[in-house]
C-alpha cells in the first residue's frame, strides 16, 4: 500500500513525517525510516543512493548556459536567469564555501548543502557542536532567502529524503566516521544535505516574490524527473513543455532548429525518453514551439499551477519494510 505523507503549511510546527509503504518500484528496495534521533549507521548505503536520485549523466546540452545579459526584472523573470534548466547548470559551478564559527583545524569537518538551483555549498565546522538549524540559517542568509519557513535541510537514507530535525547535532545523523575526532589522519568522508521545500503552500498567491515561485518551480522540476511526484504521460510531456518555454524561452528555428538544443533526460524521467529517443525529443519541440508567445516567467507559474492540480502534489514519500515479531 502506498500511502504519501501530505506536507502543509498547516503544520510548520515540523513534526517527523509519517512513513509510509512504497510498493510497485522495481527499481528501489523497501527499507525502515530510522528514527531522527537515532544515528546513520550505513554512509556506504547512503551514497550509493544519492547516485541512484541524480539521473542527469550525459554532459549538457550546447546551448545550457548563464545568462547574464538579461536585463529584464520584472514579476516573472529574475535579473540573473539561466538557459537551460538550472539545476544542471548551476551543479557545474566551483562550491561556494563558508566556514562556521572558530574551529580548530583538528576537528573541522567539511559537508556539501546542495541548494534546489543545483549550486553547491561546501561548509566547515564542527560536528560535535553545530546543529542543523545552524547550517540551515548560515544557508539562508548567505542566499538572501529571508522567508524561509517553508524550506528545510534533508539528508538521503535509503533512497529516501529525511528533513533533519532543527536541533540534532550533525554527528548524530553523519555516516559512520565523519565526525569521529580520534581517527587517524583524519580521513574525509562525504556528508552531503539537500536545502528542499518542506511545506507546500497552495494556491501560486501564497508566494509573495518571484524568487519563492522560482524555487517550487526547481523542486517540482527535480521530484518530477526522480519520480518523487508522479503524474500521467500526458500530463508529463505538457509539463516537459511548459519548462521548456520557461527555460529557453520562444522556439528559435536559427538558434534551436539546427540540432538538439537540450537532453530528454532533463525534462522526463527516464523510462519515457529511452525508447524512440528522437521521436520523444521532435514532440518535445513542437510542444515547445506551440509555447510561443508565453512570457517564460509566465511558463514558471503555469507549471506550478499544473502541478498542483495533481493529486500528490504536497506530498513525501517514505519506503518502509513490514516486519512480522
Amino acid at each position: 500500500m502506498n500511502t504519501p505523507c501530505h506536507s502543509s503549511c498547516n503544520n510548520v510546527s515540523g513534526t517527523w513525517p509519517r512513513v509510509v509503504q512504497e510498493v510497485g518500484s522495481a527499481h528501489k528496495k523497501g527499507s525502515t525510516l530510522p528514527s531522527p534521533h537515532i544515528p546513520v549507521k550505513s554512509g556506504l548505503q547512503t551514497l550509493r543512493t544519492e547516485k541512484k536520485r541524480h539521473p542527469v549523466q550525459r554532459a549538457p546540452s550546447r546551448l545550457y548556459e548563464v545568462d547574464r545579459n538579461n536585463p529584464r526584472q520584472d514579476k516573472y523573470r529574475g535579473p540573473t536567469t539561466c538557459i537551460g534548466p538550472e539545476f544542471v547548470v548551476r551543479a557545474a559551478n566551483p562550491p561556494r564555501v563558508i566556514h562556521v564559527g572558530d574551529v580548530k583545524p583538528a576537528l573541522r569537518r567539511k559537508l556539501i548543502v546542495i541548494l534546489l538551483n543545483g549550486q553547491k555549498v561546501e561548509i566547515t565546522c564542527d560536528p560535535s557542536s553545530t546543529t542543523a538549524s545552524q547550517i540551515f540559517e548560515v544557508i539562508v542568509e548567505s542566499e538572501g532567502i529571508s522567508e524561509n519557513f517553508t524550506l528545510g535541510l534533508a539528508m538521503l537514507v535509503s533512497g529516501d529524503f529525511m528533513f533533519l530535525p532543527p536541533e540534532v547535532r550533525l554527528h548524530k545523523m553523519a555516516p559512520s566516521g565523519w565526525g569521529n575526532s580520534t581517527q587517524k589522519n583524519h580521513p574525509y568522508y562525504s556528508f552531503t544535505l539537500y536545502l528542499k521545500i518542506k511545506f507546500f503552500l497552495t494556491p501560486l498567491r501564497c508566494f509573495r516574490s518571484w524568487s519563492w515561485k522560482h524555487l517550487l518551480y526547481l523542486q517540482l522540476r527535480r521530484c518530477l524527473l526522480e519520480r518523487q511526484l508522479r503524474c500521467e504521460t500526458k500530463d508529463m510531456m505538457t509539463l516537459a513543455g511548459l519548462a521548456l518555454q520557461a527555460e529557453f524561452g520562444d522556439f528559435n528555428v536559427e538558434e534551436h532548429g539546427c540540432g538538439d538544443y537540450f537532453l530528454p533526460e532533463h525534462y522526463l524521467p527516464e523510462g519515457m525518453w529511452r525508447e524512440g529517443e528522437a521521436g520523444v525529443v521532435r514532440e518535445l519541440q513542437l510542444l515547445h514551439r506551440e509555447r510561443r508567445g508565453l512570457d517564460p516567467g509566465r511558463a514558471e507559474e503555469m507549471f506550478i499551477s499544473y502541478c498542483q492540480r495533481l493529486s500528490e502534489y504536497g506530498t513525501h514519500h517514505y519506503s518502509a519494510v513490514t516486519v512480522s515479531v
